[in-house]
């Protein structure tokens, strides 16, 4: 079977293909994110080749993999976290997405990527796949739906838009080196001046449309094709 290079493949096998991902995290924390070998992760998982080429086109796509779940799981507890605020919608959706904008609580293979060469290239690759930037954004839909409900958000776009158009935010300034994207007070700011207010229902008639800064940000992410390792 040839894989594609997607690495949200149909799951016909989900015990191996949990085996590889566990596999591949030690091997990151033992040999370095640069350094490690899909021989490696055979090794280190017990699997065939096949097998791993079955679920993953390389190193990248695993490595993808691992960080679209880690950034779900942050803004899930991000999410969690704020439930009991006493705050606008609109608000709560800011204080999140500056949340997982900022470095401060990243599991360790957020900082691997974040701490190698591969920065831009592997946010890229989140951010360009569709399945993945879907995966990542999931957490956030119940937060606008409500903000669409009571009339704080665009009705002229759809939850999975704007969830997806935050996800390319956070993406973003991810990518702007410390100490500006540690701070968690300029990434909330950020957030609450620039990115928030293409999404509001009332919003400036002199803000940008958010269709043409969304093809900014992705002109601002565009690097060069790389040959997946």
């Amino acid at each position: 079977m040839v894989a594609t290079n997607s690495p949200y493949e149909p799951r016909r096998a989900t015990s191996s293909r949990e085996l590889i991902l566990s596999a591949a995290m030690q091997c990151f924390e033992q040999h370095g994110l640069r350094s490690t070998r899909v021989e490696d992760v055979l090794q280190e998982a017990g699997v065939s080749r096949g097998t791993f080429y079955r679920h993953f086109s390389g190193i990248d796509g695993v490595t993808v993999e691992l960080a679209v779940r880690a950034a779900r799981d942050l803004f899930a507890a991000a999410i969690n976290e704020s439930a009991g605020a006493e705050m606008p919608v609109t608000a709560r959706v800011a204080l999140v997405v500056a949340r997982i904008s900022g470095r401060n609580f990243d599991p360790p293979i957020l900082k691997m990527i974040e701490e190698s060469s591969d920065l831009m290239r592997l946010s890229n690759m989140v951010v360009s796949t569709d399945n993945a930037r879907q995966l990542v954004a999931s957490p956030l839909l119940p937060l606008l739906q409500v903000g669409q409900r009571d009339g704080s958000f665009r009705a002229d776009l759809s939850a999975e838009q704007m969830a997806e158009w935050l996800v390319r935010n956070a993406s973003s300034v991810r990518q702007l080196p410390p100490p500006w994207s540690n701070n968690p007070a300029d990434v909330l700011a950020y957030v609450t001046d620039f990115v928030m207010p293409a999404l509001l229902a009332y919003r400036d008639k002199g803000m940008e449309d958010v269709s043409a800064r969304l093809s900014r940000i992705e002109q601002q992410l565009a690097i060069n094709a790389i040959e997946p390792r």
